[in-house]
This record gives C-alpha cells, sequence and structure tokens, in this order.
C-alpha cells in the first residue's frame, strides 16, 4: 500500500497503443491499492466537437495528441498534485461531445494517468515519477478496438477496421510507439501477475 503522508501526490504514467491493455493495468494497480490511488483518463479529456456537423465529427481525426485539451488536463493534474479537488470532463463518444457534468475527482496519495499519448506533452511528462507503456500486437488490439466500439460506441466493424488502418496505425508510428523507449517499464499483455507485482514493488518504493 503507498504510503498516505506522502506531500506530494505521485503521478504514474501508463502509455500504450489503442487496444494495449493500458485499462486493464491501471485497474489493477487501483485494485491493489485500494483508496491510496485514482486514475484520470486521457480519454475523459478529449476536444468538444459540438460545433462540428456529423460528417465533420466523422471525418476528425482523434488519433492525433492535438486531439486532446491538454490545458484542462494539466489543471486538473496540478489540482490533485497540490492535494486538492479537481474537475474531470465526462466525454460522449457516440456524439464526440463533452458532457455538461463534470466529475468531481478527490486528491489521493498516488494518481494514475493512463492514455495513448501521456509521455507527449513536455509540461506533464516531466511530473512522471514512473512511466508504464503496455505492448500488444496490432491484430489483438484491432480485435479488442472492434469489441468495444461496436458494443459501446455503435460503430460498424467496417468503420473500424477502415479508421484502425488510415489514422489509428499511422497516428502510433508517430505519436505512441516513440514512447516505448522513454518508458521505465514495458510490459507485454495479456500483463502476467508477476508483471503486475514488479510495478507495485518500484512504485511503492518511497521518494527521496
Amino acid at each position: 500500500m503507498f504510503p498516505k503522508s506522502m506531500d506530494t501526490p505521485r503521478l504514474i504514467g501508463i502509455a500504450g497503443a489503442s487496444g494495449s491493455g493500458k485499462s486493464f493495468v491501471a485497474d489493477r494497480i487501483v485494485e491493489k491499492t485500494k483508496d491510496a490511488c485514482l486514475c484520470l483518463r486521457i480519454d475523459n479529456f478529449y476536444r468538444d466537437q459540438s460545433h462540428l456537423s456529423r460528417e465533420e465529427k466523422a471525418s476528425k481525426n482523434y488519433d492525433i495528441p492535438t486531439a486532446i485539451d491538454w490545458a484542462t488536463l494539466l489543471t486538473a493534474i496540478n489540482a490533485l498534485q497540490r492535494s486538492t479537488s479537481a474537475n474531470v470532463p465526462v466525454y460522449d463518444f457516440t456524439r464526440h461531445t463533452r458532457n455538461s457534468r463534470y466529475i468531481r475527482q478527490d486528491p489521493a496519495p498516488v494518481i494514475l494517468l493512463e492514455g495513448l499519448w501521456v509521455f507527449h506533452f513536455p509540461e506533464i511528462k516531466q511530473l512522471f515519477s514512473t512511466t508504464i507503456y503496455v505492448d500488444c500486437p496490432s491484430r489483438v488490439r484491432l480485435e479488442r478496438r472492434i469489441s468495444r466500439d461496436a458494443k459501446n460506441r455503435g460503430r460498424s466493424e467496417n468503420s473500424i477496421r477502415n479508421q484502425f488502418e488510415k489514422q489509428v496505425l499511422p497516428a502510433e508510428e508517430s505519436w505512441v510507439l516513440p514512447q516505448k523507449g522513454a518508458a521505465d517499464f514495458v510490459v507485454e499483455s495479456p500483463v502476467s501477475e508477476e508483471q503486475l507485482c514488479e510495478i507495485m514493488k518500484h512504485i511503492n518504493q518511497p521518494t527521496h
């Protein structure tokens, strides 16, 4: 269990390509640490696209870093690292719009930040005490993405495959995969209990 007396909450980054298992790793860390850890997901910080037409929303590239509202994300992280509550947006992927309500997130000794490009933005990257990259073959990731998007986002398999080939994979080459070399830990999906234990040993170590 993380010590609850940390003066400044520790920020841990979990990056990886779409469908690699980032959320699984984040959820398992939260499960192991109980109330000592919270998770922020970059997906909640997509820019609101309510001003666009349906056709414009459908054609927009959501697999590049500029799709994220980095300023709002940094504001939330700074608040939590000051041990104050933060307002986290709620994003509707079926309509590509930000919900009018926010989720109040209370601080915790450890903050997980999970998403495609968590090491991309310099002002956030410098705040991490531990960085994790989740690796996974593209074939497996596509299967997972089809299952998720068809069920939760109302999309057809053809549209998912088309986006994966034309937008997801090229964007990964430019923005996601280069983060692998900068990570403290590179874990293979499906992530084993042994790998999780090694991560927990590392992030449980006191800071100096």
